[in-house]
């Protein structure tokens, strides 16, 4: 058995990632969608854990039309990262249905620092805002109290992270 050579010209070419960005980006401006499709699937087939090119993957399968596939990677990618605000906006495109509209957008309005967002407003929302306010105003016992209540509400997944970072109130 002779083992495969590799000839010069088949030897891996390395990218850097800012310049795999540069090129995904000038696909998305000229509307090469499957052949930023195909890149991003490529990358991400390398390295899995890329929350900023799964988002733009999931950007471009929105604009193919594949808005429950492209729900399902932005899901995904808030669940890693709930504090990605562009990745929370399109899903609140995206994602349709009363009870999941309240929990995405008062996400996307929490993290955008809104104070009086325009419903549907998740139940946990005024809690958590007041909690942050607390927080910068150092009157941590308040704080802790406006978590409490906001915990109380049962928020989904996304936006049950929000109250774990003492940094995010």
């Amino acid at each position: 058995m002779i083992p495969y050579q590799v000839t010069k010209n088949e030897d891996p070419t390395l990218i850097r990632r800012s310049k795999f960005l540069t090129l995904l980006q000038a696909a998305m401006t000229q509307h090469e969608y499957q052949f930023a499709r195909q890149a991003a699937l490529i990358w991400l087939a390398s390295y899995p854990g890329d929350l900023l090119v799964s988002f733009v993957y999931a950007s471009i399968l929105s604009e193919l039309g594949d808005t429950e596939m492209a729900a399902a990677k932005l899901q995904k990618v808030c669940a890693y990262d709930p504090e990605f605000p562009e990745a929370l906006s399109l899903l609140t495109q995206l994602v349709h249905g009363e009870a999941i509209d309240a929990e995405y957008h008062s996400a996307l309005e929490y993290l955008r620092q809104n104070p009086a967002p325009v419903p549907p407003i998740a139940k946990w929302f005024a809690p958590l805002t007041n909690a942050r306010r607390a927080y910068q105003q150092d009157n941590l016992a308040a704080a802790e109290k406006a978590v409490l209540q906001a915990l109380a509400l049962n928020p989904q997944p996304a936006a049950a992270s929000h109250f774990t970072h003492a940094n995010c109130l």
